[in-house]
């Protein structure tokens, strides 16, 4: 019973609006990354002792993410 009236209304409502606003609430703790990002960063550095070329990749990818994360929060705000 509940199920029918909230699928009904949001979708009906005006479907690009809510999905964006739910994306951004379901995604709101990306604002504050810090503790996530500092742990990958340290983990990469560990493998980076052990290995050289697998750190690099790494590295790369996690820059990369960043600045995804970077691009998702600035959507965010604005």
């Amino acid at each position: 019973m509940s199920n029918h009236p909230m699928s009904n209304h949001p979708i009906v409502g005006s479907p690009p609006a809510t999905a964006r606003r739910a994306h951004t609430g379901g995604c709101h703790h990306v604002g504050d990354p810090s503790p996530a990002i500092a742990q990958v960063v340290t983990r990469t550095a560990r493998l980076r002792l052990e290995s050289g070329n697998r750190a690099r990749r790494i590295a790369q990818v996690v820059t990369r993410a960043m600045r995804v994360v970077g691009e998702v929060v600035e959507g965010v705000e604005r």
